[in-house]
Order: structure tokens, then sequence, then C-alpha cells
């Protein structure tokens, strides 16, 4: 039979041992904590803010967001029905006035061009014929005035002729009232003639007039067909970038007259689209400068239109942008900035604390010439969220400390060491 051998001392006591290693465990952590505590009390006690009084420029802002905005936008539309036969230019590319973006075809606008041009080509034929026969007629009353005018010199002169003959009784009485009686017929065939050439050139002109109407009426109509022709290229129509293309454009795909076909934006003229807080929109004015952020780059801008309304608490603020535009100014593309609501030369300056409550009273330690630090009052004059305005009762190079006075419960004086 085995005889059972005593445990260990380290069998019996081992729980006891546990108990007291977790104890420690907890000792330890606590420890640690309060160490850390204790630590970060002492470090927030003892940093100081130690500032000097500068002059610089000082401002007020108002943040703002939104985007860039194009001043000139056009619409590319089809003013002609056609297929299309070549796309040339997709979103994202630069085009110009002149550049062509769409090749349309449509061959009864071909035909329509080519009808208009004969038909302008006949109309200028008819004119011709019609000044060649106007110009025929012409002439020929001219002449026959010119002979009626011959006749009657040389009827004038016979008649001389036979009164003094008839005063010689060698020609009857009747023969001299026979001649004086055809110079008068003569006469009047004269006055008819010229009456006639005068109405006809009445007549004439109003024929003119109307063959001229022809010819300008089929010019117009060679215009229009032109146009139509012309049209069967989609142009950009203003210098800058293809912003949007229909997506679902194809080639050999029937386009109708006045169906949108994208967008064009002009990137030479480009302005901020701002949007503030309606409760700060009181204080935006037209011409006030605007600082503007374009992904890091810099630009200065101008207020040139203030929305009368707010929307989802936001108002609508214009901004023209007065300095030259970076080489990624896009249109839509995201812009920040501040706008300038107040600005002060030559002022004193001093970081704003961060227990300063605009519109309270501000105490503040000031440093005097025995390295002590006074309490005193300190007149602010303007505050922004970064600095305050102090009046003139401190000089340049004044040191104050920014920490607030009840960390020391309002003493009169303190050192820097305590």
């Amino acid at each position: 039979m085995e005889i059972p051998s005593d445990r260990t001392w380290f069998s019996k006591y081992r729980w006891l041992m546990a108990v007291i290693g977790g104890l420690l465990i907890i000792v330890v952590l606590f420890s640690s904590l309060a160490e850390g505590l204790i630590s970060e009390s002492s470090s927030t006690k003892n940093e100081i803010s130690v500032v000097s009084v500068s002059e610089g420029t000082f401002e007020k802002v108002i943040p703002v967001y939104g985007s860039l905005k194009p001043k000139q936008q056009r619409t590319l539309v089809s003013r002609s029905s056609g297929t299309l036969i070549e796309i040339r230019k997709r979103p994202g590319e630069r085009v110009s006035v002149d550049t062509i973006v769409l090749v349309l075809s449509n061959p009864e606008v071909d035909n329509a061009v080519q009808k208009a041009k004969l038909d302008l080509q006949r109309a200028k034929a008819n004119k011709a014929a019609l000044e060649a026969e106007l110009l025929d007629k012409k002439l020929t009353m001219k002449s026959d005035r010119q002979i009626l005018q011959a006749e009657i010199s040389t009827m004038q002169a016979e008649l001389k002729a036979l009164e003094v003959l008839a005063e010689e009784s060698i020609v009857s009485v009747l023969d001299l009232k026979k001649a004086r009686m055809k110079l008068y017929q003569l006469e009047l065939k004269l006055t008819l003639a010229k009456q006639k050439e005068q109405s006809s050139a009445d007549a004439f002109a109003a024929q003119r007039a109307s063959s001229e109407l022809e010819v300008e009426q089929a010019k117009y109509l060679l215009d229009i067909q032109r146009e139509k022709q012309s049209a069967l290229q989609v142009k950009a129509g203003v210098n800058g970038m293809l912003q949007s293309q229909d997506s679902s454009l194809a080639l050999g795909q029937w386009l109708r007259q006045g169906e949108a076909l994208g967008v064009v934006s002009g990137t030479d003229k480009l302005f901020a689209e701002l949007n503030v807080n309606a409760s700060d929109a009181s204080k935006v004015q037209l011409g006030m400068t605007v600082k503007l952020n374009v992904r890091g780059r810099k630009m200065q801008g101008e207020v040139a239109r203030v929305a009368p309304n707010a929307n989802q608490n936001q108002v609508q603020v214009d901004v023209d942008i007065i300095s030259p535009l970076p080489d990624i100014a896009r249109t839509n593309l995201d812009i920040r900035g501040e706008i300038v609501t107040f600005q002060q030369k030559n002022a004193y300056l001093i970081p704003r604390p961060s227990s300063y409550r605009e519109g309270q009273s501000l105490k503040l330690y000031v440093k005097d010439s025995q390295e002590r630090f006074l309490l005193k009052d300190i007149p602010v004059l303007e505050a922004s969220t970064d600095e305050l305005v102090l009046g003139r009762s401190f000089s340049i190079g004044t040191d104050i400390l920014l920490n607030d006075p009840k960390q020391w419960s309002e003493r009169a004086s303190i050192t820097i060491n305590e």
C-alpha cells in the first residue's frame, strides 16, 4: 500500500500568492495612472504663454466656400438635322470660338444649297436681260426724240423762208398755214415723246427694283441654306473648355434640329460663387476684398453681388476675381476664402486669449520693469477669432501673459517662477 506524501509548500499557498500578485499589479497600475494625472496637471499649470504687443494690419474676416463658375457658358445645339459622322472634341479639351466639335451630314441640305445657287444665277441672268431690254427701249425713245427735234429745226427754217416768200406773194397764204400746222404737229409729237421718255424712266426704275429684289431674295435664300450647311459643323462658339457632352452620342446617329449636344464653358472669365452663413451675410458689402484659395493657389477678388435671399441658412455671394487665374482654374473647382469685412493698419496686436469673450472686459498680467507681472485692465478696441486690437496705452514690445488670471486667483502681481 502506497502512503501519500505531504503536499509541497508551493502547492499549499499558491492561491495566496496569486491574490498577492494581483494586488501588486493593481497598485502599480493605479500608481502609474496617478503619476500621469499629476504630471499632466503640473505641466498644465506650468504652461504659460507670454506674448509681446506687436504692430501690424488687423483684419476681421468671414470664411466662405464655393466653386468657380464661368461668366460665359454656351449650350451646343444642332441647328441642322443630320447624321453624326465625326466627333472631334471630347469633354475636358480646350476649344476656341471656331473649333469644330461635331460634324454632321445631310444630303438634303447640300442639295438645297445647290438649288439656291442656281436660283441666284437665274435671278442675275433675268436682271441682266431686263437691263439690256430697258437700255434698248431707252435708246429707241431717245432716237425718236432726237429725230423729232431735227425735223422741227428743219421745219422752222422752211417756215421762215415761206414767210419771206409769202410777203412777196410768191407763196400763197394757204401754203404758209400748212407749214405752220406741220411745225405745230411736230412740236406736239416732241412733247409727247419727252413725256413718254419720262414715264418710261419711272417704269424702268420700278422694273429694275423688282429685278434687284429677286436677286436679293435669291441671295438671302442661298445664305439660309449655306448657314444650314455650315451648321452641320457644330462649333464651340466661345473660347474655353468643352465642359460636357451628351453621353449617348454615337457615330451614325441621326440628330434632330434643336437637340442639345453639350456645354462649353469659358475659362478666360471665371468668377467665384461662394456661400456665407446667413447670420454673417449682413456684414458683407459690395466691393469688399476677398482672399481666395484654390488648392493652395492664392488669388484676390472683390464682392460683386450678394443674393437677397437665404437658402438652407446660406447666402450666395458672387466674387469677381481681379488677380490672374492659376493654370489649375477650372469650372466647378472647389474654392475657399475669406471676406475681409474690417481692416485697420498700424494696429497694436496680441493673440486672442482663449478665455476672452467678445464684449466683456479683459484683465491680463502685464510685465513691468521689475520682471513682475501685474494684473491690469486690457483695453480691447477690436477682436477677431485670432487677434485683439489694443489701445495705445501699451507700447510695442510690452510682454503680456495670455493665461487666464483665475489660474493665479487674480492676484495683483505674480512672477513667472510661481
